[in-house]
């Protein structure tokens, strides 16, 4: 055994260096993806505008009113912010735009408009054993998992085996 592990031989043994070029390839490629990916979701904003515009010609005129009612129904806010942002969103923005016009259009003290803003009333409320962290992880994790069918066959088969499918409830 050598006392000196510094040698040149052992420099590539478990894992390959990087260059900056390399480096610098990588990031570059990333970057691009997030730009292809902003450039989608742009152009996913700018045809619905054009579709609801169509429409409603006073739909750009309106825009004021219906940021204002936005901030009153922050669910739908949170809805058209995240097709906005995604790409594969995109062809639901016409339909939630016309939403957000028609909400504009409403008088301020609608009923409906308060009750949509309020948190729904579950008939018999539980305690919930699990915290806003532990489902944010719980999302997080779900996420990460493929339910293409054949995964999902794969999933099943894997519980299959570990007997978790013969659990009463």
């Amino acid at each position: 055994m050598p006392d000196d592990y510094s040698n040149e031989n052992f420099d590539d043994i478990f894992e390959p260096r990087l260059t900056r070029a390399d480096v610098r390839d990588e990031a570059s490629k990333l970057l691009r993806d997030i730009d292809l990916f902003n450039r989608q979701a742009i152009a996913g904003q700018q045809a619905a505008i054009r579709e609801v515009t169509v429409a409603h010609p006073d739909f750009e005129q309106k825009r004021s009113q219906m940021l204002e009612r936005l901030a009153e129904l922050p669910l739908l806010r949170d809805a058209i912010g995240a097709a906005e942002a995604n790409p594969s969103l995109a062809p639901s923005l016409p339909a939630l735009y016309e939403i957000a016009y028609r909400v504009a259009q409403a008088p301020a003290n609608n009923t409906a408009t308060a009750a949509a803003s309020e948190p729904s009333k579950v008939e018999s409320e539980r305690p919930s054993s699990l915290d806003e962290d532990a489902m944010y992880a719980g999302a997080l994790a779900s996420q990460k998992i493929s339910l293409s069918p054949e995964n999902r066959k794969a999933l099943l088969s894997e519980l299959e085996a570990k007997g978790v499918l013969d659990i009463e409830f």
